[in-house]
């Protein structure tokens, strides 16, 4: 990146995230109280709720605490040709609980330091979506964005008061 304005500083995704994981691949069944956000969900607007598949009861233990979304969370798409790098915040008036299936990596940040929408709109921008060809692995329709090169992605990080008023 080219030189920064005063009071910013060049850091990467993984120095600023509390936690960078994809999620697991659940067995589903046709409802239940626990939702799970796949690749088709998410869209850059935000997130479709008829694409959500369900986890089967039987497996709810199987996830800790810290796989359930919170308000902020950022879903990036972690697969596919043509789906891969797509992103969206998750809000908690979109679920009560819900979790990711292993196709999209969370990225949850400090909301004291990284304001969320910040971070939405660096992942969405075409300095990084172009970069996604780069950061991506394997081949032709079996393509991913490994955490490596997610926690390895370089942002440049204004003070929380100026990400706000960029945000706005």
């Amino acid at each position: 990146m080219s030189e920064l304005p005063k009071n910013w500083i060049s850091t990467t995704i993984g120095e600023l995230a509390l936690y960078v994981q994809r999620g697991k691949s659940p067995q589903y069944t046709t409802v239940s109280d626990l939702p799970v956000i796949n690749q088709k969900c998410i869209r850059w607007r935000g997130l479709e709720k008829e694409h959500v598949k369900y986890i089967h009861p039987e497996q709810y233990s199987a996830w800790g605490e810290e796989r359930y979304l919170r308000d902020g969370d950022i879903l990036w798409n972690s697969t596919g040709t043509g789906t891969i790098g797509r992103a969206c915040i998750y809000k908690d008036s979109y679920f009560p609980k819900a979790v990711a299936d292993s196709h999209v990596t969370i990225v949850r940040f400090d909301h004291h330091h990284l304001c969320p929408e910040y971070a939405f709109y660096f992942i969405s921008s075409p300095f990084v979506q172009k970069k996604i060809e780069e950061m991506q692995s394997g081949s032709t329709n079996q393509v991913e964005l490994g955490r490596a090169a997610i926690v390895e992605t370089s942002i440049p990080l204004p003070p929380l008061n100026e990400q706000k008023r960029i945000v706005a």
